[in-house]
């Protein structure tokens, strides 16, 4: 599947196993990164987490995550951030019902132009899209879980399309 190893960064809000055992599958050689130093062996990183952007975003600065995160992001190192991580990529999550935190708005890392919004009830919905990675297309099958909507704003380009709508963002 890739070249180089594959660093998944414990958020302390993922089931890490499974992001773990499904790169093993694909073939690729993932390991869990439990501090910054540990991103240096990585040839990619993967921030997975299952909601709870704030707790994500706590442990991320507590754990001194963010300015080598910062720094490989600028040196144009792939990240991928699986639904709470995803949300940690974007600019902001707000949450006008207090589903996470009482703070009605937070700020994430920035690498991503999106905003999140969550929302009282939970959403679960069987997709079906082409997933663009590169100059390659994937058919996706499988479950879209949403505590909310991310909003892509001004220069994004759509990771997934699935019919009328698109669902993720990258920035190349």
């Amino acid at each position: 599947m890739t070249s180089g190893r594959i660093a998944v960064i414990d958020s302390g809000v993922a089931n890490l196993r499974s992001v773990v055992n499904a790169l093993t599958q694909l073939g690729a050689t993932p390991y869990i990164a439990q501090t910054p130093d540990e991103l240096k062996k990585a040839a990619k990183i993967i921030l997975p987490g299952v909601g709870a952007f704030a707790a994500g975003m706590a442990r991320l600065r507590e754990g001194n995550f963010i300015e080598p995160l910062r720094n490989y992001a600028a040196l144009g190192m792939p990240i991928l951030g699986i639904c709470g991580g995803y949300q940690m990529l974007g600019r902001h999550i707000r949450d006008p019902f207090g589903v996470e935190t009482t703070v009605k708005q937070l700020k994430g890392l920035c690498f991503l132009p999106i905003d999140t919004t969550l929302e009282k009830e939970k959403t679960t919905v069987l997709s079906e899209g082409v997933l663009t990675l590169g100059n390659e297309r994937f058919q996706v099958r499988g479950y879209e879980i949403h505590m909310g909507h991310s909003t892509p704003c001004d220069g994004y380009l759509s990771l997934i399309a699935m019919g009328a709508h698109t669902d993720g963002c990258k920035t190349e």
